[in-house]
């Protein structure tokens, strides 16, 4: 393993915090330069692989990959909110009630009383007007 390799790991530690944990949704241009290094580095990593074959170089950047997951575990899905929408459903399946019996707007205006289904939550999503997502 040479250090070129270690350089790649840590530009991909590096931008996958920067990706994961500083972009907002509205961050286009962050967004496209932090997947186009990504790509740049996948690209020198397949040339890599094709002059060095071999189970440390492979074993290296499995290991580097579960490692970067295991980093996003911490962050907080900014480009969707659509997590807001998940998290209600989930609540409703939880709690017995099907997502397509109601719109959301029901579970608030008629006091049903299910746990965890709340204003703060209701307004953290925009897919109000839907059943579900």
């Amino acid at each position: 393993m040479k250090y070129t390799d270690w350089i790649i790991g840590g530009l991909l530690i590096l931008v996958t915090y920067l990706l994961g944990f500083t972009v907002a949704q509205n961050d286009f241009e962050k967004i496209i330069t932090y997947y186009s290094v990504f790509f740049g580095l996948y690209l020198i990593i397949l040339k890599k692989n094709k002059n060095q074959p071999g189970t440390p170089f492979l074993y290296y950047y499995i290991g580097l990959a579960l490692l970067l997951r295991c980093l996003l575990v911490f962050a907080m899905p900014n480009l969707s909110n659509d997590v807001y929408r998940f998290i209600w459903d989930g609540r409703l399946l939880i709690q017995g009630y099907n997502p397509f019996d109601h719109l959301p707007q029901y579970y608030l205006e008629n006091d049903t009383g299910l746990r965890g289904i709340t204003g703060e939550l209701f307004a953290a999503y925009d897919s109000k007007n839907f059943y579900t997502v």
